[in-house]
């Protein structure tokens, strides 16, 4: 069985995941940002005349001899495209199971000959039940840079890679689209941002209990719909709040500055997600006080819906 390229990259030390669908927007506004996003990055990975490998994978019991029929002709400019497909079948792509099989079709092509819209398109709708959408999961591998984007939704996207070189401009210029919850991860894996910034277990231990008794006092069920606005505050020495201010601005959070004296500016940090998210916001914000030598004082939230 021939080892397939995806699985090849997904092995790969450096990556990034992108958030493109922010919680905080609803239906169209939300939807635009998703397009606008994953169009972004498409056309900073991929130049026109790259050999692109469109590759689509549907996952299927074993027993069934046959799985629903995958239209990928409809990804292209011109239906010729697809004489040149390619198939194999490989172990179920998620997880260990013996009842599951994945098959993997792939289609190599130059960027130029792919109807990214109507691509892009296809995947963020795959979850709303709107045409178009794409069947399985869909991947593009550029052969030419080494680089594999796979958009697994509308709510994010992963970019693989073969060296830390060859994503650190996609980490510059799209630093706010990380998510953040994997943010520390990333930025220690590129040496950047946060890295080498960490809490002891003491801290963190206080700060997970501190967290749990606080969130118990909301009355907020963590198992249903909790999105809040989640607002933390942090104190910065004014002479570190420029640089601060820097970095905050490259996260998908809000920042505001609430007050200001000799010594230290008082900021708050926000955004809008899950309160059960709420241990990783704040290890995020302790470490960012840490990183800057300020405090971090306190968060708050409000309801969002």
């Amino acid at each position: 069985m021939k080892t397939s390229v995806v699985n090849n990259m997904f092995k790969q030390k450096y990556w990034i995941r992108f958030e493109l669908g922010p919680v905080a927007l609803e239906e169209k506004a939300y939807f635009n940002e998703v397009m606008q996003r994953s169009s972004s990055i498409c056309n900073f990975l991929f130049s026109e005349n790259d050999e692109v490998h469109v590759i689509n994978r549907i996952s299927y019991l074993k027993e069934k001899s046959k799985h629903e029929k995958l239209d990928m002709h409809r990804f292209f400019k011109t239906k010729q495209t697809v004489k040149n497909l390619e198939h194999q079948v490989i172990p179920y792509e998620y997880e260990d199971d013996e009842q599951m099989v994945t098959s993997e079709y792939r289609v190599r092509v130059k960027f130029e000959d792919i109807k990214m819209s109507y691509l892009l398109t296809a995947i963020a709708n795959q979850d709303f039940g709107r045409k178009p959408r794409v069947h399985g999961n869909v991947m593009l591998f550029n052969s030419t840079k080494q680089i594999l984007l796979y958009i697994y939704d509308d709510r994010g996207c992963d970019v693989y890679g073969v060296s830390k070189e060859s994503l650190l401009p996609l980490y510059y210029q799209y630093r706010s689209w990380i998510l953040d919850y994997d943010r520390i991860h990333i930025d220690n894996v590129f040496e950047e941002g946060l890295a080498g910034v960490f809490e002891t277990e003491t801290e963190r231990s206080a700060r997970q209990y501190a967290n749990e008794l606080k969130v118990k006092s909301t009355d907020i069920n963590l198992y249903s719909n909790n999105t809040c606005h989640i607002s933390h505050m942090l104190e910065i020495p004014n002479d570190q709040s420029k640089q601060f201010e820097e970095e905050i601005g490259g996260t998908g959070f809000t920042l505001r500055l609430q007050s200001k004296d000799q010594d230290t500016s008082v900021y708050q940090v926000t955004k809008t997600e899950a309160l059960a998210l709420i241990n990783y916001q704040s290890e995020l914000m302790n470490l960012y006080s840490k990183k800057y030598g300020g405090v971090y004082c306190s968060w708050e939230i409000a309801r969002a819906f």
